[in-house]
């Protein structure tokens, strides 16, 4: 079954209101109905998905939320320009912002946000979101981009795959399609879109392969696969809960990375040993404003109670290169190496002391903060880093609230700093090893080329 999108952001005119409170109520009523539809595939998914997953749709209310997508879109009609067109723009413009970003987390929510912006626009443009009425048994839904929304619109008992062109694994959709246990290829370029719908295929997930029209040798090949893949997972479903660890007992810690103030992770408590790297940097860039300390204060809080007693690693702000702030732009020839990380932050020194007084004040009476420096290159940024870090414990202390020094790690990105470790040892208590960063100048190839090595997620080591 090939899935259309709703409406086109790319097709909407400029034209300019007659009436802009007619606008702004016309606006807030395809909100309106877009988060019932949100809630609506939510209520279908809930039984059939676990709590973490259905979460993400609590993730997609918040970006419809007046403080983010509404507020915006009606400043826009309020200066001059219709609901469609207005909508239109700041979509575009948060879509085209992620889409720079060379951080697939960060980059997958474009998707997200072109999504609800389509919904909202079909809304607007008085054009139902195209919805099938009847689904095929063994329906595999193929399309250029498929939502998490569109997900919940299909019958589970006749869903049995995905195709898209757009998306990579860390995609909304791809996290609860592999809860649900459907097989799904996302970002499979040139797909004959036109010439699919209604065809056989077989879809191979593990391999990233989709067959069209298949012959009956494929076919019974693949019917085997799937006989020995359900037998595996039978066996499997008994042990998805046992230690983390080795037939002789050492354990080997699990870690995720998290990156949204509201992640649906905290519920893998059970299965983890804590946050590898909790990326302190995307509030800052949904925002059109530097956090305050209550604000940041808040965030961290959720994070450090979400998965207490587990340790959580917070990394200090890290922009530049690939990630600038929309109110904090950064114009370098190549911004890869120049003003970024601990750089940026060291010299505004002010930005991280808040940074730094809302971790230590989240972290009371939980003891589970570490704190992790990005883009470390010699000692001396180390040592200033603590002494910043050691005055926001003391102005707390004077202000009456005692908090605990928390564990401190520097990431290992630039070259110069593993000749450096024998020293940042016996300052710090864990390295953070930034495998993308420290690849990419270590072979001297740029991380965004197409021909760079398979991108990998940092790894956090104690020292």
């Amino acid at each position: 079954m090939v899935i259309t999108p709703p409406s086109d952001l790319n097709s909407v005119p400029d034209l300019i209101p007659s009436d802009q409170d007619y606008e702004v109520a016309r606006l807030k009523e395809a909100i309106g109905k877009t988060r019932s539809e949100i809630r609506a595939a939510a209520e279908r998914l809930a039984s059939r998905i676990s709590a973490q997953e259905l979460a993400l749709f609590d993730v997609y209310q918040q970006m419809l939320g007046e403080a983010a997508l509404a507020d915006e879109v009606e400043k826009r009609i309020r200066e001059g320009q219709w609901a469609p067109g207005a909508l239109a723009d700041v979509v575009r413009r948060h879509v085209q912002y992620l889409e720079r970003v060379d951080d697939n987390y960060l980059r997958e929510r474009a998707a997200d946000i072109r999504d609800l912006g389509r919904r909202v626009l079909a809304h607007l443009q008085e054009d139902t979101p195209s919805t099938p009425e009847t689904y095929p048994d063994n329906a595999i839904l193929v399309g250029d981009e498929i939502s998490v929304a569109m997900l919940g619109e299909v019958p589970r008992e006749k869903l049995k795959g995905l195709v898209s062109v757009r998306g990579s694994s860390t995609s909304h959709v791809a996290i609860v399609a592999r809860a649900m246990g459907i097989p799904t290829v996302l970002g499979m370029v040139d797909l004959p879109l036109p010439r699919l719908g209604g065809a056989p295929v077989v879809l191979d997930g593990h391999r990233g392969r989709l067959f069209v029209r298949p012959a009956p040798e494929l076919t019974a090949r693949y019917e085997s696969l799937i006989a020995e893949e359900e037998a595996l997972s039978e066996l499997l479903e008994h042990e998805q809960d046992l230690p983390s660890a080795t037939p002789d007992g050492r354990t080997m810690p699990l870690m995720v990375n998290t990156g949204l103030a509201v992640d649906a992770t905290a519920l893998l408590k059970s299965r983890i040993g804590g946050v590898g790297l909790y990326r302190t940097e995307v509030p800052f860039m949904i925002t059109e404003r530097f956090p305050g300390e209550k604000e940041q204060t808040k965030l961290y809080r959720e994070q450090l109670e979400g998965f207490a007693p587990l340790p959580v690693v917070m990394r200090t702000l890290d922009i530049g290169g690939d990630k600038d702030l929309p109110y904090f732009p950064i114009e370098e020839a190549n911004p890869f190496l120049g003003w970024r990380g601990m750089r940026v932050t060291l010299d505004h020194p002010e930005v991280l002391m808040v940074q730094l007084r809302a971790m230590l004040k989240a972290s009371i009476d939980l003891d589970n903060l570490y704190v992790l420096f990005p883009m470390i290159t010699n000692v001396e940024e180390v040592d200033e880093a603590l002494r910043l870090l050691d005055r926001a414990i003391l102005e707390l202390g004077e202000e009456g609230i005692t908090v605990v020094r928390p564990k401190v790690g520097v990431m290992i990105e630039v070259p110069a700093t593993i000749y450096q470790m024998d020293a940042l040892s016996k300052r710090v208590d864990f390295f953070s090893v930034g495998s993308n960063d420290l690849t990419q100048y270590l072979l001297a190839v740029d991380r965004n080329n197409p021909g760079y090595p398979a991108s990998t997620m940092p790894c956090t080591r104690r020292y």
